[in-house]
């Protein structure tokens, strides 16, 4: 059986939490001295917050107040900043678009230069009798180099985040892998039915904490 010492007695300089990593429970009466363990350590949590609980009620209002006084004043510059690179982020999306247009619409008349080029060269040997150069020129593919333009915005010291977000479209069409189970739901069903309904793929259980 365990001999186990109230959290006051420290056994062998053990400290509470110590004692209760090393409990085990094998009978009825580690059981009861485990309960009585409890107990004695429920008493002791007891006076530590008597000892406490004041000083940090004052300290939190303390901290409380110099927020509040601290929020009064940043809070409204924050906002002033979010406001301003927001309008900064929208004008620097609506000219990334405007670049990347601009980009695919010169890419287009590359490649149809470089098309027509291929086309005229073909054709002129054809006219010089080289069918199998012409066949070539014609079966090669032609690739236009690519146009890459730099960015409309200028360089700013305001650090504007870009990130990729999303939007869904047709949930059902979203592969298996990528859902995951309500399980505040599944977990409230189970609590109000204590475990009398039967949910596919769950098992409920009951646990003593």
């Amino acid at each position: 059986m365990n001999e186990i010492a109230l959290p006051g007695e420290n056994k062998e300089g053990m400290t509470a939490l110590e004692q209760a990593q090393a409990l085990t429970i094998v009978t009825a009466s580690d059981y009861t001295a485990a309960d009585n363990f409890c107990v004695g350590l429920k008493g002791l949590e007891k006076e530590v917050d008597e000892a406490y609980d004041e000083n940090i009620s004052a300290a939190f209002k303390a901290h409380r107040g110099l927020v509040a006084k601290k929020n009064k004043y940043v809070e409204p510059i924050i906002a002033a900043r979010k406001i301003i690179k927001g309008k900064m982020g929208a004008w620097n999306t609506e000219q990334e678009i405007k670049r990347k247009n601009e980009e695919a619409r010169l890419q287009a008349e590359a490649q149809k230069q470089a098309e027509d080029e291929a086309l005229a060269a073909a054709a002129e040997a054809q006219q010089s009798g080289n069918k199998a150069e012409a066949e070539a020129i014609l079966a090669a593919p032609v690739a236009a180099p690519i146009v890459v333009l730099p960015s409309f915005a200028p360089k700013s010291k305001t650090t504007i985040q870009t990130h990729w977000d999303f939007r869904i479209t047709n949930a059902a069409l979203i592969p298996r892998e990528y859902m995951a189970p309500d399980t505040v739901k599944i977990g409230g069903v189970i609590r109000s039915m204590k475990g009398t309904i039967s949910i596919p793929g769950v098992e409920a259980f009951e646990k003593k904490v």
